[in-house]
């Protein structure tokens, strides 16, 4: 018995802290503004020429392979 009240009152302390938990969590705001955000957390846009570059390359896979006869169609029917 002293096992299941000492189990008991554990569960009781954990509810307690998950219940300050989400009032915590409450408190916080749901989105940040981008100069709140910390200078390592930040990205940097891709140049638009790389992201030309990149364009290409990916749009001539998809249609190279249309060309080919090797569509993204599904097989299993």
């Amino acid at each position: 018995m002293a096992k299941k009240a000492q189990l008991l009152e554990e569960i009781e302390q954990y509810e307690s802290e998950l219940d300050e938990l989400k009032m915590k969590l409450k408190k916080e705001p749901e989105h940040i503004t981008w100069s709140e955000l910390a200078e390592e957390d930040k990205f940097c846009r891709l140049p638009q020429g790389r992201k030309r570059l990149t364009d290409t390359i990916k749009y001539g896979c998809i249609s190279g392979r249309k060309l080919n006869g090797k569509d993204f169609k599904r097989t299993d029917s």
